[in-house]
């Protein structure tokens, strides 16, 4: 009687697991992606020096910010390969700042970058539980004795109907004279 009884409960266990399982396997993506178990929102940077990659390190930081450029979430170090993620999205304008300090600046560039070199990023969100996946490439030249700072973001996520998006941006400056900040922010 016991062991009927213990069989019976395991075998209902068992079936309400095996029927959500299914349930979570068989739905659209449209629906179990606000269930997304892991970080919302990840990227890459990459930062090159007249075609040279620079290492990235722990100087290295990108956090959210808002339009006025005002820092909302704590900071997030860049680890040597120059990933990073936030485990929450924002719905409407979301955007991000890279911060490359003074320190990092002079000890593989030059010390002509007093205020470190700061880059903005990002994109509209048009639904918090999109996962945002961000690469941006930098790439810093000399030229006539100018410094001219590029970056290119491509952004892309899947959209309600299971179709991906992808959001391109570019922008080149000369630096330090215009100022030591680029934007690469784009709406869609």
């Amino acid at each position: 009687m016991l062991k009927k009884r213990l069989l019976i409960i395991i075998s209902l266990i068992l079936g309400v697991l095996l029927v959500v399982s299914a349930a979570m396997m068989l739905l659209p993506a449209q629906y179990t992606h606000r269930f997304y178990p892991v970080s919302r929102v990840r990227g890459t940077v990459n930062f090159y020096y007249e075609g040279h990659k620079l290492p990235l390190d722990e100087r290295c930081v990108v956090a959210r910010c808002d339009e006025d450029g005002m820092l909302t979430t704590s900071n997030h170090k860049l680890n040597d390969s120059g990933k990073f993620t936030f485990w929450n999205g924002i719905e409407g304008d979301d955007r991000f700042v890279l911060f490359f300090p003074y320190q990092y600046c002079a000890d593989y560039i030059l010390d002509e970058f007093e205020d470190g070199i700061t880059v903005y990023f990002g994109t509209f969100n048009t639904d918090a539980w999109h996962v945002m996946n961000y690469d941006v490439n930098l790439d810093l030249k000399l030229e006539n004795g100018y410094f001219y700072l590029s970056g290119n973001q491509n952004a892309s996520f899947v959209s309600d109907g299971n179709e991906p998006v992808e959001i391109k941006s570019e922008s080149t400056k000369k630096l330090p004279y215009d100022s030591t900040s680029l934007n690469l922010y784009c709406g869609r």
